[in-house]
């Protein structure tokens, strides 16, 4: 009679077969693709879980960064300090902050940044992985550090998106999100470029409950 929060989300988001993913996007992020009816996947463990969905008829795989949203209120908390943003005082919001980290050309002036934090998530998982960020200087803003954390965890998404269109030999072109990181228009756009697919943001601010 029920079942695991992100598999009842996909309902609400409209991530049923079709060629897309349900991104369930908040502390950590989760993706999950489910088939078709009476389509078995392929068995294979390769950096996500398979496991029978809500419809016995269906399966689902499953994977996810393990700490996502939780990554990008670590740099927020760490790189807002009002006066490297020309805030006059501490009253401005996350909308404030990003305005200004779209204003940063793509790749964040040469930073790499792997969002490892609490150990790596799908395809290669390894909880004794740590994060870096490679090639900071002493002009790099926290603009540019910022825009480079939210590059890191896009490419993530997009390595496993990959894993997953290798497994099922198919295309996948959508990214249903729900969660509170769907309100972060910046994190999409920059998800949307990176991965090449297109992101639908549930209206439902409580896609899971719902």
């Amino acid at each position: 009679m029920g079942g695991h929060d992100h598999p009842c989300a996909a309902l609400t988001a409209n991530a049923l077969g079709g060629g897309k993913v349900l991104d369930s996007s908040g502390t950590a992020e989760s993706f999950i693709m489910v088939s078709d009816k009476d389509k078995v996947p392929v068995m294979q463990a390769k950096g996500q879980r398979v496991c029978r969905y809500l419809d016995s008829r269906r399966y689902t795989y499953w994977a996810g960064i393990i700490s996502s949203g939780a990554t990008f209120e670590w740099a927020y908390q760490r790189l807002t300090d009002s006066k490297f943003w020309q805030f006059e005082d501490s009253d401005y919001s996350y909308d404030d902050v990003l305005a200004q980290v779209s204003n940063v050309e793509p790749g964040a002036n040469g930073l790499l940044f792997m969002p490892h934090l609490r150990g790596s998530g799908a395809p290669y998982w390894n909880p004794g992985m740590k994060g870096f960020l490679l090639g900071i200087t002493s002009r790099t803003s926290p603009q540019e550090i910022m825009k480079s954390v939210l590059e890191g965890l896009s490419f993530q998404a997009r390595m496993i998106v990959k894993m997953y269109e290798e497994l099922t030999c198919s295309r996948i072109n959508t990214l249903c999100v729900v969660g509170g990181s769907g309100k972060n228009q910046e994190w999409q756009q920059i998800k949307a470029d990176i991965t090449g697919k297109r992101i639908e943001v549930s209206e439902h601010s409580e896609a899971t409950v719902l």
